[in-house]
């Protein structure tokens, strides 16, 4: 048993290489989800097999328990105890104590990683590290040494093991899979650029066992472009079977995608340095320029409320970006901020806390303040949240979230609803008076009634606040006290689920049965309460159907862009967004959780392992990866495609990439 490594030149004919039989029965992990489909969609006989899944789904099949949400819990609550034992065996400055409790997930993630790579905290060096890595490491060390931490990672330690794993893997979210019809004894891994630890570790793991081949698509003609790939699976130390002749060349037959073929072939050629005569097609290239993010934004959005439209005509699938007339793929994940914002519900499936009674738990455990076990407001959003999220009657729809706007200005300096409600009460008292500034100010224009309104609804929060936190450091079990009291609080709420319509009735209910079966933890801080209340009050994460990027990244170009043989060319055109010299060149890998970086990993611990070597050189080629993905996507689109940058960021100006390898003036 052991690593192959093979490539490719062409994704649409990887059944022509010279390795096809060898690979054509096997269970295959994808990169992706988009590379999954566009695997089935290309290649029929892996659809009707069913044999395509993710890579996540095997690395999550294999170590079950370290992705367990009860593990992630109880790792959030040993990083919280982590750092009050380390405030009190060193000097912690205030602000880097707050800073730690404020990101522990992320220092989960660190840690987690760590283990992943089996760092030994002994040999971890801080001299060359910022304050925060520091202190990461000093946790790290408290971490490590314990017998019995949650952070212990079990490795996959027998080939029965391995082999359940790889068919749960297969099987997941799938029906009538015929297991014998597929070669499990050796696994195909496709197209994994940036690996991460967890990749790393299962991969070693299974090759113990079975035959692992790594795949990937690679074009000699083109090798500065795509030596990134080189420069990482060389590590591997085996050699790499990239026999293939074949080499790409734009056909003037495929009339829709030849200019973004053309344009491919050019950015291959002059990256190694060839200078050839530009191809006249290029001049007719569409790109386009946005002033700043938002502005790109909107035309994403316009793109989509117009695909919702024509898919609520044409279709019973719900699935508007069938039916957006441009794919689009960006080197920065900046717009989906935005865009998340627009269309919340597609960005996965709405669970309880993307719900406004989901927002008033976050913002009631927001406005408690631990130290003084009193409600204190640091931001009056969490109390509009609180009052819009219909726990609180009120006379009209929205009446109390628009009184309190009115107010605002008059109370702007308190940070206590004891101290709202005597403001209030300043307004009520002149509230039948004459004032000469009545008409010009807002705050004065409040009716009487709606102001008491908004007094007793604020009371009746603060009433509510108290209560579900009062006693939390009262004795043991505070967790499932604590949760326990949030269950009969919405039973007496909500009332008659039944009446409820048939999307919050789900909710509700999926709600209620996970606090009611839930593994909950006996004792916990109040800090770890805030970090693990959104695993409490999620959905099931097996009926949820992930998010629809509506602009996806650079890593989904390579399976995606093979939809693109079967599409319509007259009613879709692939679009590439943010080519602009900063976001394409951008070294900075925001995949890495705070307050790691590649320095940190190139510092801080000598790399001996061959996995900790092919990690960090996986991030270190991050950028060379986004100019293959361009590239790449260029290269196999089989229809029109668009260009886009944006001009204006951070009040710097932004060139388009392209500029700079002297295709475009």
């Amino acid at each position: 048993m052991g690593l192959k490594i093979y490539t490719y030149s062409n994704p649409y004919e990887i059944d022509c290489e010279s390795f096809w039989n060898e690979i054509k029965d096997c269970a295959h992990f994808c990169v992706s989800q988009t590379m999954v489909n566009g695997m089935n969609q290309t290649y029929p006989n892996l659809k009707k097999r069913q044999s395509t899944a993710t890579i996540k789904s095997l690395v999550n099949a294999l170590y079950e328990d370290w992705e367990s949400i009860n593990t992630n819990i109880r790792q959030i609550m040993e990083v919280d105890n982590a750092i009050s034992e380390l405030d009190s065996q060193t000097t912690c400055l205030e602000n880097v104590k707050r800073s730690l409790l404020f990101n522990t997930k992320s220092i989960v993630s660190c840690i987690r990683m760590f283990k992943e790579l089996e760092l030994d905290s002994g040999l971890m060096n801080k001299k060359d590290l910022n304050i925060d890595q520091q202190y990461l490491v000093e946790l790290y060390k408290i971490i490590d040494k314990k017998q019995n931490s949650t952070f212990s990672f079990e490795r996959a330690s027998s080939q029965n093991f391995v082999e359940k794993a790889i068919d749960d893997a297969i099987l997941y979210h799938k029906k009538n899979v015929d297991l014998s019809a597929i070669n499990r004894n050796r696994i195909v891994i496709h197209g994994i650029h940036q690996f991460t630890p967890a990749m790393l570790v299962a991969i070693e793991d299974i090759s113990k066992y079975k035959d692992v081949i790594l795949l990937f698509n690679y074009q000699k003609q083109y090798s500065s472009v795509y030596e990134t790939w080189m420069n990482i699976y060389s590590i591997f130390d085996l050699p790499i079977n990239n026999q293939s002749v074949n080499q790409f060349v734009p056909m003037p037959l495929l009339i829709n995608s030849y200019q973004s073929n053309v344009l491919a072939d050019y950015i291959g050629h002059l990256s190694n340095g060839e200078f050839i005569e530009k191809n006249k097609i290029l001049n007719n290239l569409e790109i386009i320029e946005f002033d700043n993010t938002t502005e790109f934004a909107n035309y994403v959005a316009m793109l989509f409320d117009k695909a919702k439209k024509t898919n609520r005509q044409n279709s019973n699938v719900n699935n508007p970006l069938e039916f957006m007339e441009e794919q689009l793929y960006s080197a920065s994940g900046k717009v989906n901020d935005i865009l998340r914002a627009y269309f919340p519900e597609q960005f996965g499936e709405r669970h309880f806390l993307d719900y406004p009674i989901g927002h008033f738990f976050v913002s009631t455990t927001n406005m408690w303040d631990y130290e003084t076990k009193s409600v204190r407001i640091e931001n009056f959003s969490d109390i509009k949240e609180c009052l819009n999220s219909g726990i609180i009657c009120e006379s009209n729809s929205g009446q109390l979230v628009s009184t309190f706007n009115m107010v605002e200005p008059y109370i702007e300096k308190e940070n206590t609803i004891d101290g709202i409600n005597k403001k209030i009460n300043q307004l009520i008292k002149n509230a039948n008076k004459k004032h000469e500034d009545k008409d010009k100010v807002g705050y004065f224009n409040v009716n009487f009634d709606a102001l008491q309104e908004l007094k007793k609804a604020l009371t009746e929060l603060e009433q509510i606040i108290n209560s579900f936190f009062y006693d939390f450091d009262n004795g043991g079990d505070n967790f499932r006290r604590f949760y326990k009291r949030i269950r009969a609080f919405i039973i007496s709420r909500i009332g008659d689920i039944n009446e409820l319509d048939e999307e919050m009735h789900t909710v509700i209910e999926r709600l209620l049965t996970r606090l009611e079966e839930s593994d909950l933890p006996e004792n916990g801080t109040f800090n770890s309460l805030k970090h693990t209340m959104s695993y409490y009050l999620n959905q099931d994460e097996n009926i949820a159907r992930g998010a629809h990027w509506i602009v996806r990244n650079f890593d989904q170009i390579d399976g995606d862009i093979l939809r693109s043989a079967t599409q319509d060319p007259d009613k879709v055109c692939y679009h590439f967004c943010c080519l602009s010299d900063k976001d394409i060149c951008s070294g900075r890998d925001e995949r890495l959780p705070w307050p790691l970086d590649i320095k940190f990993f190139e510092y801080s611990y000598k790399a001996l392992d061959f996995k900790y070597q092919l990690f960090l050189k996986s991030k270190m080629e991050y950028r060379n990866f986004k100019r293959y993905a361009l590239l790449y996507g260029l290269e196999f689109n089989r229809v029109a495609c668009k260009l886009s940058y944006v001009k204006n960021e951070e009040n710097k100006d932004n060139d388009l990439i392209l500029n700079y390898i002297c295709l475009f003036d």
